[in-house]
């Protein structure tokens, strides 16, 4: 009884406090940083076939640190942005490809008031390279995948025709919200949860902000539909 208590009063803390958000300062120096970075990047892709397609994704993930030598930037117009490309597995059986930003690394804790995040375009490129489908400006979720904190996204069906993916980290909407509150155990009991989550509801206390960039660790997987989520996620009303 004394430990479900404890446990209850430390929840319920927890669940009181707002997270603590960017300073606008801190954004401000870690934009213009991540431009800088974007200006180094190889420039490239007047068409879709000059992308590096040399990875191909699996049920393994593949990580990619944008921003490392030979990053290739496409630019058109007063624009740029990075590009990533893979070569996609036969849709047998059927797949969503899942992708993870970590800011610039893996860590063990996640915070949101110091790091940028990725927030990819995705681009569906057929044989000859044209393009079949394409999302814009999709909403992230917070999580821990594969036991790391990050934000992620899972697309929806992927087209059949399609052999190649893009991921073009965009900046359009800069901002996010996020939903930070972990799962709970069944350590507090039903009345316990009840309490943490009527207090973080009626506060919001657990809703964050996340900034986003065009430099970061990336992680990219094909997986199947029925798979479990590995977070939580809010719709995004921060644009």
């Amino acid at each position: 009884m004394r430990t479900l208590a404890a446990g209850v009063l430390l929840s319920v803390s927890l669940a009181a406090c707002a997270p603590t958000p960017m300073r606008p300062e801190v954004r401000e120096t870690l934009v213009a940083a991540d431009a800088a970075k974007l200006t180094t990047f190889t420039p490239c892709c007047r068409d879709w076939k000059d992308v590096d397609f040399s990875r191909s994704l699996s049920a393994a993930p593949t990580d990619v640190q944008i921003g490392a030598a030979g990053t290739q930037r496409r630019d058109f117009g007063d624009h740029a942005e990075a590009v990533v490309g893979f070569r996609l597995p036969p849709l047998t059986p059927d797949y969503r490809l899942e992708f993870v930003s970590y800011a610039d690394r893996k860590t063990g804790w996640m915070r949101l008031d110091d790091r940028l995040f990725l927030r990819p375009d995705i681009t569906y490129l057929d044989g000859q390279f044209h393009e079949v489908a394409t999302i814009r400006n999709p909403t992230l979720c917070i999580g821990l995948v594969d036991g790391v904190p990050a934000l992620w996204l899972r697309t929806p069906a992927t087209p059949r025709e399609a052999l190649y993916v893009v991921f073009s980290p965009s900046i359009a909407r800069p901002l996010q919200q996020v939903d930070t509150r972990r799962p709970q155990g069944p350590m507090l009991g039903v009345a316990g949860n009840a309490i943490v989550n009527s207090i973080a509801d009626a506060q919001k206390s657990y809703i964050d902000t996340a900034s986003m960039g065009h430099t970061g660790l990336i992680s990219v997987r094909t997986i199947a539909p029925e798979s479990p989520a590995p977070g939580r996620c809010v719709d995004d009303a921060v644009h």
